[in-house]
């Protein structure tokens, strides 16, 4: 009856550590899913010289709790110092952070259609190489055999054997084979270039259309305490540099009147 005792505990406990790594080996899976960025609705714009301070309202749908709000669609020229947020109501801030992430495009139709002319391309080119080699075997095949007929055809020579009408037929063919060779070498070269234009051509079209593919985009992530369900919202405050305002007057007054009227605006630039 003890020993039995000891067994189920033993069960029990291992029961309770199997359940405990279970827990541990599934929360980095249950963790990884990053909420999605929000732009939130730019709601006040103050200009001053050089530097706008820019306020962005998001809301804030989730429970009770912990949780992280990534904002993003943040400017070029945000200043990384100068990022603060509050909560309404119910949401207290503790944290906010910037960062920076590379994204990239899904590849369209015309990236798609080019490499594969371009890889139809490669192996044009790797065609030819393969015929080109095989341009030289030929060419020193010839050689090799030209190297065993004339010190043959001189030794019939001097014995009196010699059959004039075979050494013509081997001279003949081997003038004709080579003739054959540098024709082909000829188109075979004039292919090759026409086939290295049309591959830069398709590379460079490709580049242009993936040129802008990958792009940088600057995100706040705010840590927020949630102390109820209802839903609230986060005011996000930044600013941004190369910015600014000057005033500009337009003066209005009829001909035969002794009044003017005079409009001040403001004329807001920015560099991006």
């Amino acid at each position: 009856g003890e020993v039995m005792s000891i067994v189920r505990r033993v069960k029990g406990w291992l029961s309770a550590v199997v359940g405990l790594l279970l827990a541990v080996l599934l929360l980095p899976g249950m963790v990884a899913a990053e909420p999605q960025a929000l732009p939130g609705k730019v709601t006040e714009v103050t200009l001053y010289r050089g530097q706008a301070m820019v306020t962005r309202a998001i809301p804030v749908k989730a429970p009770q709790g912990s949780v992280e709000i990534i904002v993003g669609d943040l400017p070029e020229q945000v200043v990384t110092g100068s990022l603060f947020a509050e909560g309404s109501e119910g949401i207290e801030v503790r944290a906010v952070r910037f960062r920076t992430r590379a994204v990239g495009e899904e590849p369209r139709d015309e990236v798609r259609e080019l490499d594969e002319e371009i890889k139809k391309i490669n192996f044009e080119l790797k065609s030819a190489s393969k015929m080109q080699e095989l341009l030289a075997k030929r060419s020193a095949y010839l050689d090799g055999l030209e190297g065993f007929v004339a010190p043959t055809a001189k030794i019939e020579l001097s014995q009196g054997v010699l059959d004039a009408e075979a050494l013509k037929e081997i001279t003949t063919f081997s003038f004709e084979e080579r003739k054959k060779i540098a024709t082909e070498q000829i188109e075979l070269e004039q292919s090759v270039e026409k086939t290295n234009e049309q591959l830069s051509l398709a590379t460079r079209k490709r580049a242009e259309l993936t040129g802008g593919a990958s792009q940088t985009v600057r995100e706040a992530v705010v840590f927020v305490e949630k102390r109820n369900a209802d839903e609230g919202t986060i005011r996000l405050r930044y600013l941004v540099e190369s910015c600014g305002w000057s005033p500009t007057y337009t003066f209005r007054a009829a001909a035969d009147q002794e009044e003017i009227r005079v409009e001040c605006n403001a004329l807001i630039q920015q560099m991006t």
